[in-house]
């Protein structure tokens, strides 16, 4: 995880600030949040007064690392969907902002795939309902269909041949 806890001019890094995780889409990063600068959410979310952590899902640049797999090399460390991510990640992601931030709830921001992780959580771990001042999932991915998609379905059997 990435944190932003005070503004570009360096105001307010002191201050006791309301925790927002913001967490990214299929194929994305952290990153994506402050591509624009002081017009990106992240940048915005600070100005505002919050204390923004930026999560990162696994096997994406900054979530490669493992006590015991190397990506590069164990297929076995790919091995995982948005369930893992719903019931692992999202729950270590939220405790550690809670500890660090000293706050007792999160403001949660997803971008679809991170909404689907957070639907995860808090169908299976309804614990975690308290932990969350606000959910906000935007472009939520909550249902999967057989795609009709040739290239999908060309990927599809090549990871198939590959396992």
């Amino acid at each position: 995880m990435h944190r932003i806890k005070c503004s570009l001019n360096r105001t307010g890094c002191h201050e006791k600030r309301p925790a927002v995780l913001l967490l990214h889409g299929l194929l994305a990063s952290s990153a994506d949040f402050v591509s624009a600068r002081n017009q990106s959410l992240a940048f915005q979310l600070v100005d505002k007064g919050y204390d923004v952590w930026l999560g990162n899902n696994r096997g994406n640049t900054y979530s490669r690392n493992h006590i015991m797999l190397d990506p590069n090399e164990d297929k076995s460390f790919w091995n995982f969907s948005f369930h893992e991510t719903g019931m692992y990640d999202l729950p270590a992601m939220i405790d550690h902002i809670i500890q660090k931030s000293q706050v007792s709830k999160v403001t949660f921001i997803g971008i679809s795939q991170g909404c689907t992780s957070y639907m995860v959580l808090s169908s299976l771990k309804p614990e975690y309902n308290e932990k969350i001042l606000l959910a906000n999932l935007v472009a939520p991915v909550t249902t999967f269909y057989p795609t009709k998609s040739i290239v999908l379905k060309i990927l599809t059997f090549f990871n198939f041949i590959v396992k």
